[in-house]
């Protein structure tokens, strides 16, 4: 079977995130991946499912994003898609691994999902993580969740997040709407308030040729720092010279200290490293470079230790409890102290359950994704479409969304793209992606009644 490619009609991008710990800000730009058009690109590491190390998490260092940056924390950025509110204990009865009611923390699960699904970057820590050890409660200065009722409070405090963008029509993959506010025009648009970083906004190309958003330090002006180091000021800001132009963020102002070019949390000071329990309910993580983070498990939960690790578990639970995180339809499984607990992501205002590939490898991450009145713009007509472009989108949106929300029928696209018309390639890509066929011809045929093209 032949298919046609989509590479005139449409681009479908994914980006990739890499591993970093829970101290150092760094959820943007090129150190994560946008949750954007396919599945999300790839994650951080993901920690225990039990919590006994948490490689990932964090708020902000910088770094660029492919059709837009975003920043981290504080700051209004303009309207943002509302997360909802979601219903109390839409997961329902729980029991721990002696087989006894376990009431789970409904508010501390509700403030991570916020905190993870309404920012438009792939997680690079575990929704697990973050529920079982209370994250927001360690890291604070990060918190956007607690509190928020959907994701216009949380694009107010962070400054990145889904945002109704005036101008995404054009073209253009960015822009700076105003002096400092960034916007990206993915599939769901999302904005960065560089004032929040006490920084403007600038556009720039990269190497790639790729357009970028980003928040420019005025003052460091004129940098002759390498391209792609990455730097600290005198005054703390983290940067980046690109061009003669520093990229960052100012750490101070965002509540952290700059260390080797990032802006790290400031944490307690530890003797040795490792993961011990500090109290009966409380897990503590001492870093290599000897600072220590302290969580308090959650409702239910209580620190256990071996001789080589810790954390946080439920009743009867083993530190290594077999649970993983993972989605099925719009159903996500988390691991609340190594017992999974399922919800569904439109409870909470969530269109879709989103899965990512941890960098470092091992158990997916799974976490709610595109809150629902966010825009989706994946068949908004651009200026740049050409005729059966603009009547494909048009007319055959939703066989074009399902499709794009098929990671099947995105894989065989960039497949079938890499075949350059050769049949014998495209039969490879039928075989290999099976289960995104449908969706790809139903998208043609629409195409060739609706539009003639």
């Amino acid at each position: 079977m032949q298919h046609r490619s989509l590479s005139t009609l449409f681009a479908v991008l994914a980006l990739a995130a890499c591993a970093i710990d829970d101290r150092k800000l760094t959820e943007h730009g090129g150190d994560a991946g946008e949750a954007g058009e396919n599945q999300g690109g790839t994650g951080g590491s993901a920690g225990s499912a039990t919590g006994g190390t948490d490689t990932g998490g964090s708020a902000g260092e910088g770094g660029s994003a492919g059709k837009g940056g975003t920043s981290t924390t504080g700051g209004s950025a303009g309207q943002g898609g509302s997360a909802g509110q979601g219903g109390s204990g839409a997961f329902g009865p729980t029991e721990d691994c002696d087989g006894d009611p376990l009431a789970v923390d409904e508010d501390v699960v509700r403030a991570c999902l916020l905190q993870v699904g309404c920012n438009p970057f792939v997680p690079s820590t575990s929704l697990s993580f973050c529920i079982t050890n209370q994250r927001l409660n360690t890291f604070p200065q990060d918190d956007c969740g607690t509190g928020a009722t959907d994701c216009e409070d949380f694009l107010a405090c962070r400054g990145q997040g889904y945002y109704s963008a005036a101008d995404c029509t054009s073209g253009a993959p960015v822009y700076c709407e105003t002096e400092t506010l960034g916007v990206a025009c993915a599939r769901y648009p999302y904005a960065i308030d560089c004032q929040a970083f006490g920084g403007v906004c600038e556009t720039y190309t990269d190497d790639g040729g790729a357009e970028r958003v980003w928040c420019r330090i005025p003052e460091l002006d004129g940098c002759t720092d390498p391209v792609g180091m990455e730097q600290c000021s005198a005054s703390g800001v983290s940067y980046t010279c690109i061009g003669g132009t520093a990229f960052g963020n100012d750490c101070p102002l965002i509540g952290s200290e700059c260390r080797d070019g990032a802006c790290y949390y400031v944490l307690p000071a530890c003797t040795t490293p490792g993961a011990t329990c500090g109290t009966a309910a409380r897990l503590d993580l001492c870093y290599d470079s000897l600072d220590v983070a302290r969580y308090t498990c959650a409702t239910g939960l209580a620190c256990d230790e071996s001789s080589t690790t810790a954390g946080c578990v439920a009743p009867g639970c083993a530190l290594n409890e077999p649970c993983a995180e993972s989605c099925s339809g719009t159903e996500l499984t988390f691991c609340y102290g190594g017992v999974p607990v399922t919800l569904d992501c439109t409870d909470y205002g969530f269109r879709r359950c989103l899965e990512s590939t941890p960098s470092g490898g091992g158990d997916p991450l799974a976490y709610c994704a595109f809150p629902e009145i966010a825009i989706d713009r994946i068949c908004e007509v651009e200026d740049t479409d050409n005729t059966c472009g603009a009547c494909a989108k048009t007319e055959c949106c939703p066989a074009w969304t399902a499709c794009l929300d098929n990671p099947d029928c995105v894989d065989f696209i960039d497949c079938a793209n890499d075949c350059a018309g050769v049949s014998t390639c495209i039969d490879v890509c039928d075989a290999m992606y099976p289960l995104g066929i449908a969706s790809y011809d139903a998208f043609f045929a629409c195409r060739d009644v609706a539009c003639g093209c």
